[in-house]
């Protein structure tokens, strides 16, 4: 176990008395505004499977291999395999550290990859805190890293219908960065959406279905519609639980849309 998630444990119950002072201060903030989210977004912030089969009961360690996702990958062909483009006015979200990282950013690798559902994108956010940190270790890793860490949960919505080819299980033989024709078109795939760190087996993650594009390709397929900060210390505080005891939207603060 990495000396970061050591630390995480040792100092859970410490951290307890003030996390609940900020998170009933939060909480009230929240309350007093009201998300107004369209219902064509509101729609697709859920896994595909939500509601219609249950998230896996096995242990941790199984929830990153097929074997324990084998009913929701079958279903997940049902409802994309047999499909071969994404439909014009398509939702897709896009965890980052920036506003608007496909129209202000310069791409630095091939592809950008999209969550056709919120929680791997918001997954996603934390995974680039956690490699941040590791670029430039100028600060412990703390809550105050966290709590000070900019993320952003964008939403784009498509302005054409968009080709693609779906690949239909979760290993790594199957990803995009292992397939040619992702090179030059879109690929579909099933994508698991880890916390903090993929290379942790010991904590949970929940299966999404990622929408990967060319980065060469995407220009003018794209618009974006909405960004929402993410409260990444909220995640940090979730990171040992599951799908069901946890719901990584109540990370998102959906009262501020900051493209307003």
């Amino acid at each position: 176990m990495s000396s970061i998630f050591k630390k995480h444990n040792k100092t859970k119950s410490s951290r307890k008395s003030k996390s609940s002072r900020r998170s009933k201060s939060y909480k009230s903030s929240r309350r007093s505004k009201s998300p107004k989210l369209s219902s064509l977004i509101k729609n697709k912030l859920y896994p595909f499977w939500y509601k219609k089969i249950p998230f896996p009961e096995v242990p941790i360690s199984h929830l990153y291999h097929d074997t324990a996702w084998n009913e929701h990958l079958e279903l997940a062909f049902k409802m994309y395999g047999y499909t071969s483009s994404l439909p014009k006015g398509s939702i897709l979200f896009h965890g980052a550290n920036v506003i608007d990282p496909v129209n202000t950013t310069k791409p630095i690798e091939p592809y950008f990859f999209f969550g056709l559902d919120a929680f791997i994108s918001i997954w996603y956010v934390s995974e680039e805190a956690y490699v941040d940190y590791g670029k430039n270790r100028t600060t412990t890793i703390s809550d105050g890293y966290y709590n000070n860490y900019n993320g952003y949960l964008n939403i784009y919505q498509t302005l054409e219908a968009i080709p693609y080819k779906y690949l239909r299980r979760i290993e790594q033989s199957y990803h995009p960065d292992n397939n040619k024709e992702c090179e030059n078109m879109a690929c579909m795939h099933p994508q698991l959406g880890y916390h903090f760190n993929e290379f942790q087996n010991f904590m949970p993650t929940e299966l999404s279905i990622e929408f990967t594009i060319p980065t060469k390709n995407i220009t003018e397929m794209l618009e974006l519609i909405g960004v929402y900060k993410v409260d990444v210390l909220k995640l940090y505080e979730n990171t040992y639980k599951n799908f069901d005891e946890f719901k990584a939207l109540d990370a998102v603060m959906f009262e501020t849309d900051l493209t307003k």
